[in-house]
């Protein structure tokens, strides 16, 4: 009898092991099956946008740039948008200058265009609407519905103060493409990134991103 309930036991164990491991092998296929239907719907509501560049006034360096949350509708909105201009390379690399170094400074934004500093979207009306820093590079915004616009003032980017170039032959160096990125936060949600481009040396132009 006592051997037979030691068998029993063992039965039992192996049974109820079993059952643990069939158990967990559920548990993990439906975190997957839930992981993968997030992602999924994380890629429908990534933001996408429209970008419009164009002369403050005729004959004005100045621009203004508007951008336009397009969608997708379920998005609803974003709860804060930075809005960054990118070197002309991502490879490119600037050390912060060391006394009596003519190295590039490292926040210098190598591009034809920055942000005005100072400006952007709320600043002054809305609490967490930060201008853009004093290189021009960036700046944050908060409170996006779809559908609706945020505009920010663009000036002509000047050669590094350490650099030797004429404002013609640095112009000539940067082109007329301005690099863009878009971080976007979403309650609820992992942030998205968007990346493009828009030329900013003719009266208009217009880009979905």
């Amino acid at each position: 009898m006592a051997f037979a309930a030691i068998i029993v036991a063992v039965l039992s164990a192996a049974i109820t092991i079993v059952a643990v491991y069939f158990a967990r092998r559920a548990a993990d296929a439906a975190d997957t099956a839930t992981n993968i239907e997030l992602e999924r719907r994380h890629a429908e509501l990534r933001p996408h946008f429209k970008v419009t560049c164009q002369q403050l006034n005729p004959g004005s360096e100045q621009l203004r740039m508007t951008v336009q949350l397009m969608g997708p509708p379920d998005l609803e909105q974003l709860e804060e948008l930075t809005v960054t201009i990118r070197d002309d390379n991502y490879f490119r690399l600037k050390r912060a200058p060391a006394p009596g170094s003519t190295d590039l400074p490292a926040d210098h934004v190598w591009g034809p265009t920055r942000f005005v500093p100072g400006t952007g979207p709320g600043v002054g009306t809305r609490s967490g609407a930060q201008g853009a820093d004093r290189a021009g590079r960036e700046t944050r915004s908060v409170g996006m519905p779809v559908g609706e616009s945020h505009v920010y003032a663009i000036e002509p980017n000047p050669p590094p103060a350490a650099a030797h170039w004429t404002t013609e032959g640095w112009r000539a160096e940067v082109g007329t493409t301005m690099r863009l990125r878009f971080d976007c936060q979403r309650n609820g949600w992992k942030p998205w990134a968007t990346v493009g481009e828009i030329d900013v040396g003719g009266e208009l132009t217009i880009v979905e991103m």
